[in-house]
């Protein structure tokens, strides 16, 4: 995701919670952005996020506030779940991968998480900007339809 569309979009979405809900709003969503650079850092230095997609979540967040970018990122955990399926599936790797899985079903987190490195080396990128704006329309559509996926 360019800086050229993300950036500006994280400003007007600070601003907006200026003018229209005050001080106590604005200041919560300026937390909630931080929050978001601050745990995007982590995962773009652990190579699981590009910057663009740190960025693209931080405007979501700046935009239409925590509880709205909550729903987005447990959408696109799901919409995030089924691509990557769908992509490891494509290029014949989902039943190796689950055999790995499998063998190491019993070692720490890290490890697992290396191993999920390892697939994103051998060429099976998840488009994650198409994955987190996935998301953020299915809570749109949730929240224009007057429903939400967590109450």
């Amino acid at each position: 995701m360019p800086n050229a569309v993300t950036l500006p979009s994280i400003l007007i979405g600070l601003a907006l919670w200026l003018a229209s809900h005050g001080l106590r709003s604005f200041l919560t969503v300026v937390v909630i952005v931080l929050a978001v650079f601050g745990i995007g850092f982590l995962l773009q230095a652990s190579g699981v996020l590009g910057g663009g997609d740190v960025k693209l979540v931080a405007a979501i967040g700046a935009l239409m506030g925590g509880r709205f970018l909550g729903q987005s990122i447990i959408w696109a955990l799901i919409v995030g779940v089924v691509v990557s399926f769908w992509i490891l599936a494509r290029d014949k790797a989902l039943v190796p991968l689950l055999g790995r899985l499998y063998r190491t079903g019993r070692e720490s987190l890290y490890q697992l998480a290396h191993e999920q490195q390892i697939v994103e080396g051998e060429g099976h990128r998840i488009p994650y900007a198409l994955v987190i704006s996935a998301g953020a329309l299915l809570a749109l559509a949730l929240e224009w339809s007057g429903h939400e996926l967590v109450g």
